[in-house]
């Protein structure tokens, strides 16, 4: 999670900004960068939801996940779970530094 956005009156958005990152495929060895897709979402002031803009992937433009004790949980169903410490030995090789914390 980022900082909040400058609104075009000089003033910051009171909702912090969420990059994502991500790749498709099964996670038995090492993504390539090509492969990789990235979201961008809004965080919720309350911090217990945000909305996601899956239009890069072809989803809606602001799927709304809720936080659910150990990870982000969607209306379909679908979980994203907290992995304590990230997953380092998941992201390519080129991608060392980004932090899934």
């Amino acid at each position: 999670v980022g900082g909040a956005p400058m609104l075009p009156s000089g003033r910051r958005s009171r909702n912090p900004q969420a990059a994502i990152a991500g790749v498709d495929s099964a996670c038995d060895a090492r993504p390539e960068v090509s492969t990789v897709w990235k979201l961008t979402g809004s965080v919720a002031e309350s911090g217990e939801s945000i909305a996601i803009d899956f239009s890069p992937k072809g989803g809606p433009k602001d799927l709304l996940g809720v936080w659910e004790g150990d990870g982000i949980k969607f209306p379909d169903g679908n979980k994203w779970t907290k992995v304590p410490n990230g997953t380092p030995s998941r992201r390519p090789a080129s991608l060392a530094t980004l932090n899934s914390d």
